[in-house]
């Protein structure tokens, strides 16, 4: 027999469509949790609910959400573990459930932060023409550690090619500087390449160039 004190299952019902159910209970309180757990604790009608039992399914289904969570955002795009834990945080994930997650996603490599940052400086320099600075500071940003940013752009920034990177993003600037005075196009110009994080003897070097009489 249950004791006056027991908080018993009077039922447990699926949630259409979802892998997860409902544990109400003789108190009044329903439980969302995954199916597996019901399978794991051997959870079934008229079984009593401890509260040791309790507290266990749902702390075990918070690590199930936050893996649900972080492998959703980590799969939307690419992500740091920084960004990856920042999100988790926002959405309410104490730190012991936010590194479960992030372990989770690097065990199946969804997220690598080294790999994070050689796609970003092949992509920033071949799509935005940024310089060597900005795809550092926008590296460290997205929290990726100093010396995988120095790796990366060892292995991946073209710096032979800078000069031809900052010409390339200036002439398309150009085009929408054409109906200012020429000092102001010069001043916007290297306020841009400054922006777009290249070095001043770069931005000198363009300028000439851009600016050729």
């Amino acid at each position: 027999m249950h004791s006056d004190a027991e908080n018993i299952i009077i039922s447990i019902v699926g949630k259409r469509n979802t892998d997860s159910c409902y544990i109400n209970l003789s108190n009044g309180e329903s439980i969302l949790c995954n199916i597996d757990l019901v399978a794991k604790y051997y959870l079934s009608k008229g079984k009593a609910m401890s509260e040791e039992l309790h507290n266990q399914i749902i702390a075990d289904q918070r690590l199930i959400e936050v893996k649900k969570a972080a492998y959703r955002f980590a799969t939307y795009k690419p992500r740091t573990r920084h960004q990856i834990a920042d999100k988790l945080k926002i959405k309410g994930f104490e730190k012991r459930e936010i590194d479960y997650g992030i372990e989770f996603l690097m065990q199946f490599g969804i997220v690598d932060d080294a790999k994070f940052a050689m796609d970003f400086v092949r992509n920033k320099t071949k799509l935005k023409s940024y310089g060597v600075t900005r795809i550092k500071i926008e590296l460290r940003k997205a929290g990726v550690r100093d010396e995988l940013i120095e790796s990366a752009v060892l292995a991946e920034y073209p710096s032979e090619n800078a000069l031809e990177l900052a010409i390339q993003a200036g002439t398309k600037k150009l085009r929408m500087l054409q109906n200012k005075p020429i000092d102001k196009q010069k001043n916007s110009m290297t306020q841009f390449l400054v922006r777009q994080g290249f070095s001043w003897d770069i931005i000198k070097k363009a300028n000439s160039i851009l600016f050729a009489e």
